[in-house]
């Protein structure tokens, strides 16, 4: 029979450690604005080119377990006319974008068109300081970091450890 093993002080401490980090991320702009958009939204879309794909289709996947209305788009060619269509429906939607590099002018170009039509943009990248980071509303930097657009368009940051 093995030794049975209870948590001892470092794994406490450990612990504690680590929900003290996590306390301003979860209070962070981003954080926040994002969910608050979720919440209010009828319409979740997920979209996710090339590397991005499968973490697209893996967000839609749990989503939809909590949402009615969860929409995955991965397909180059129709996403502009995709957008547009969600764009055009008279539901609250929130587009929720994941790039990785190498980032797909596609990917790049649906997030403009996206935020040139009203949508609410959620954009999860691996680096939120990349050129198209700044059309979309909430940056969730996939590293850790969170970032939101400020009323004047400039961004503010939350640092991790």
């Amino acid at each position: 029979m093995l030794p049975r093993t209870t948590p001892g002080p470092d794994a406490v401490d450990e612990a504690q450690a680590t929900l003290e980090r996590l306390r301003p991320v979860l209070a962070s702009a981003a954080l926040t604005g994002a969910v608050d958009a979720l919440v209010t939204s009828e319409t979740w879309a997920f979209l996710g080119l090339r590397a991005s794909t499968a973490i697209a289709r893996y967000g839609a996947y749990f989503a939809a377990r909590i949402h009615d209305d969860v929409r995955v788009m991965v397909e180059a060619d129709t996403l502009l006319d995709r957008i547009t269509v969600l764009a055009a429906a008279e539901r609250r939607s929130v587009l929720i974008i994941v790039a990785m590099p190498r980032y797909p002018a596609a990917t790049v170009a649906a997030l403009r068109h996206a935020a040139a039509l009203g949508l609410t943009t959620v954009l999860v990248v691996d680096d939120p300081y990349a050129d198209f980071a700044a059309d979309a509303d909430f940056v969730l930097d996939a590293t850790g970091h969170l970032i939101a657009r400020g009323s004047a368009g400039t961004l503010t940051t939350l640092a991790g450890p």
